[in-house]
């Protein structure tokens, strides 16, 4: 019993499957060419705005619409999306409540537009300004010992394009940031991307710059008899000694630079009753120019009435 049914089962097999393909092939057809309903998202596109315009804000980035078509319609659309075209060609500055129309979705037929949630977009519409603005080129190295980056910087000009509302409020953009590793030649030249605070909002013009970095090896000065200022406003003060002694390093052509009276001392005793201490003193340097020590690192202060 058991063996005649397989072998019903199992006589003429190639036919067999060939018919069950046959049939689903014959379903899935039968499922294509029916109509269908279908909700899906789609993408809002901003088109012929004013080129001294910008769309600060706006609900309907994608819209939800409901379409009918047959399965073979919506194959299509999935290789191609529609796009729901937003016209802006008689914008001005302000706030606007714009009614989505099916004129501007563009379905290839026989696809219909049932219906589109929601069926208006609010946005807000601001002036684009224009200005010139300066670059920031944060770095980073891994340093050898004995050498600096002395200065990093473009020569290009950067202009930035962005709403009115908020361009007071940006003063300056970054660059990607510079790696710095071959510290065997003077200069590094790069190409670098401005980064932007919004890339939707706001345009640069060029997009990146050329940045470059100076290497120069180390050097030590000593400045002798480098005067002690005395910040005080209530009492007399007096401090031995008078003078100190500072040992300063830094890049090559700022040391070679760097005159006496570009180097402060100063002890503070504003906050400081009468009598003797023994303080250490505040020195202020040129940016760039680091300190190596200050002969003495303690300096006798007496506070009198």
């Amino acid at each position: 019993m058991i063996n005649k049914l397989l072998k019903i089962l199992f006589s003429n097999i190639v036919f067999k499957i060939l018919a069950i393909i046959l049939a689903l092939s014959v379903w899935v057809l039968a499922i294509l060419m029916r109509n269908h309903e279908v909700t899906t998202n789609i993408s809002v596109k901003v088109v012929n705005l004013p080129a001294d315009l910008v769309v600060t804000n706006i609900n309907t980035e994608k819209i939800s619409v409901s379409l009918v078509g047959t399965g073979f319609n919506f194959i299509k659309l999935y290789f191609k999306q529609p796009v729901y075209n937003l016209n802006l060609s008689s914008a001005k500055p302000g706030f606007y409540r714009v009614k989505l129309t099916p004129e501007e979705l563009t379905l290839p037929a026989p696809v219909l537009l049932k219906s589109i949630t929601p069926t208006y977009s609010e946005l807000t519409i601001e002036k684009l300004i224009t200005k010139q603005i300066s670059v920031l080129i944060p770095y980073q190295s891994e340093i050898e010992k004995g050498y600096y980056i002395s200065a990093v910087w473009t020569d290009d000009t950067v202009k930035l394009s962005g709403p009115e509302s908020e361009m007071r409020f940006i003063k300056e953009l970054l660059t990607d940031s510079l790696m710095i590793r071959d510290f065997t030649v003077h200069q590094v030249m790069k190409k670098l991307k401005i980064i932007l605070p919004d890339a939707r909002l706001y345009k640069v013009s060029p997009e990146s710059v050329l940045v470059i970095a100076n290497i120069e090896k180390e050097t030590t000065r000593i400045f002798t008899d480098i005067p002690i200022n005395i910040v005080s406003t209530k009492y007399n003060v007096s401090v031995n000694p008078k003078k100190a002694i500072i040992i300063v390093h830094g890049p090559q052509s700022k040391i070679n630079m760097l005159n006496a009276n570009e180097i402060k001392i100063n002890i503070n005793t504003e906050k400081l009753a009468v009598g003797e201490y023994q303080l250490p003193a505040e020195i202020i340097l040129p940016k760039g120019v680091m300190l190596t020590s200050c002969e003495p690192k303690l300096f006798q202060v007496v506070i009198k009435q």
